[in-house]
């Protein structure tokens, strides 16, 4: 009788730490983070989208080579869309006279035959009256600027007696020039200069302004 009783007391034992087992197995899994539909980290949250903004530097250089192969239909896309581009002769900005055109109106400018007052020349002051296209050969791509020889950043190379104000004009600009020397023959007073004046617009390098500049008397 002692036995049986024995063997009863033992299984009521197990059944009871089973129970208990049983128990704690369930509390554990309900604060498992898998089982509350959660995880250890989130992810419903869609991960962070670096901007990678191109360097001035590289949009000045694609700039110069549509330039060079006078690729108006793409140049545009690298023009401020508000302000559009303008167009400086000489290296002193003229805001009342210098021409702007839209990134619209740039596309078909090559093509075009209407003649626009772009400023006055220098030493004459006559004005300078010209087709874009006329303009472009005579102000804009004189030289083979894509292969020049000396390329700066925010500072000036090219100097002549000409005012230059491009800091006061495009104060939070970065500006690239792309220089040449000139010749020996002319003791260097034949050198030229075009630079690119880029703005931050909405986190992208943007075209506002295409600077020729010379020697001036």
């Amino acid at each position: 009788m002692w036995k049986r009783h024995a063997v009863l007391v033992c299984l009521m034992v197990i059944l009871a730490g089973c129970a208990a087992a049983n128990e704690s197995s369930q509390s554990s899994d309900t604060n498992h983070p898998i089982n509350n539909g959660l995880s250890s980290s989130n992810h419903t949250d869609e991960p962070p989208i670096d901007i990678v903004v191109v360097p001035p530097e590289q949009v000045a250089g694609d700039i110069i080579q549509l330039l060079k192969n006078k690729d108006m239909l793409r140049l545009a896309a690298y023009i401020n869309p508000v302000d559009g581009v303008r167009f400086s002769p000489y290296g002193h900005i003229n805001t009342e006279q210098d021409i702007v055109l839209s990134a619209k109106q740039l596309e078909t400018a090559l093509t075009g035959n209407e003649t626009k007052i772009w400023g006055s020349y220098d030493g004459s002051g006559e004005p300078i009256e010209l087709t874009f296209a006329d303009y472009f050969d005579r102000f804009i791509y004189t030289l083979d600027y894509a292969s020049a020889g000396q390329i700066s950043y925010n500072e000036i190379i090219g100097k002549g007696n000409t005012l230059n104000n491009q800091k006061e004009v495009y104060p939070e600009a970065f500006i690239v020039e792309y220089y040449d020397p000139g010749t020996a023959k002319n003791e260097g007073i034949d050198w030229s200069s075009l630079r690119i004046v880029l703005e931050l617009v909405d986190g992208e390098w943007l075209c506002s302004g295409i600077i020729h500049d010379q020697w001036t008397i």
